[in-house]
């Protein structure tokens, strides 16, 4: 509240929406203590599809939730304006929530902003016509090219105070972790140490897209970290620079793209991402007999 009443922040998160949404009545704005709580009663979600923020390595901070009659609601919980480190005294952490505001607002409001104009994730996921595994990838990569057009504009118009180059260790270990304790169960339960191998790749894949927002494209070249994280080499450099150059096709979230561009970047991802896990340790195939997962590595 202090942060609200005293240093302004509901006016740099009500600024930051405006740019994008300038109709007012078109976006409600809701700041919460409990993120499920508020995204489980806007949505109407009964109990045994509550909202969950966890998302493999990291958490989701906020939500845009778009209504039929096109307006939509942001939730933002309060935990995204402040620093995991404590080592701030008090004017840094009013600078970084203030950034973080700003960062956070023009984020959500980009995903409204993509769903009217008909280039949200859902508007072209289902559009590329690919072999049965890479096309099983469509739905998680189109959210993250979504994410990755929005952080393109951040980048240039608030950016985040919060490094992804930071968070990719965290990433990377969580991937590292969740292979090798999959691959250890596989016998026992094959169908959850799948899901577990796949939703962790999923997982650092996004933040992938959000890192390569971050870094960009240099002299034609996907621009690595200054300090490459541990499993870097081992897990991301090979593909990284396929990576970045296929996502930095796509343009920032405030300049149009047609559903044929969208679903050209989309069908390339869905094959780097097939083909990248499998060149990682987890070959997971898609036939018209069904599916199968096995672990090529005895350590990850």
């Amino acid at each position: 509240m202090y942060l609200i009443e005293q240093e302004r922040l509901g006016d740099i998160l009500a600024a930051q929406i405006l740019s994008l949404l300038p109709d007012p009545q078109t976006w409600r704005l809701t700041i919460t203590g409990d993120m499920v709580r508020a995204v489980n009663e806007i949505e109407a979600r009964d109990h045994e599809n509550t909202y969950t923020t966890d998302r493999g390595a990291g958490h989701v901070g906020a939500r845009t939730i778009m209504h039929e009659d096109g307006t939509a609601d942001i939730v933002i919980s309060d935990f995204a304006f402040f620093a995991s480190s404590q080592d701030m005294d008090a004017p840094q952490l009013i600078k970084y929530a203030r950034a973080a505001a700003a960062h956070i607002a023009l984020h959500e409001a980009g995903h409204a902003v993509l769903h009217n104009r008909g280039e949200g994730s859902d508007d072209y996921q289902d559009l590329p016509q690919l072999p049965h595994t890479p096309h099983a990838w469509r739905k998680h990569l189109a959210a993250h090219m979504e994410d990755h057009r929005i952080e393109q504009l951040a980048k240039r118009r608030a950016p985040s105070p919060l490094s992804q180059v930071d968070h990719f260790q965290d990433a990377l270990a969580h991937f590292r972790r969740e292979l090798n304790e999959s691959r250890s169960s596989w016998k026992t339960d094959i169908q959850t140490a799948c899901f577990r191998a796949l939703d962790a790749a999923n997982s650092l894949i996004r933040v992938m897209f959000y890192l390569s927002a971050e870094l960009g494209i240099e002299n034609g070249k996907a621009v690595r970290p200054e300090v490459l994280p541990d499993g870097w080499e081992e897990y991301i450099d090979a593909n990284w620079s396929d990576w970045g150059l296929e996502l930095h096709r796509l343009k920032p979230a405030d300049e149009p793209m047609e559903p044929d561009e969208l679903a050209d970047v989309l069908s390339n991802l869905c094959i780097l991402a097939d083909a990248w896990l499998r060149a990682n340790g987890v070959d997971f195939r898609i036939t018209d007999q069904g599916q199968y997962i096995y672990w090529t590595k005895d350590q990850y």
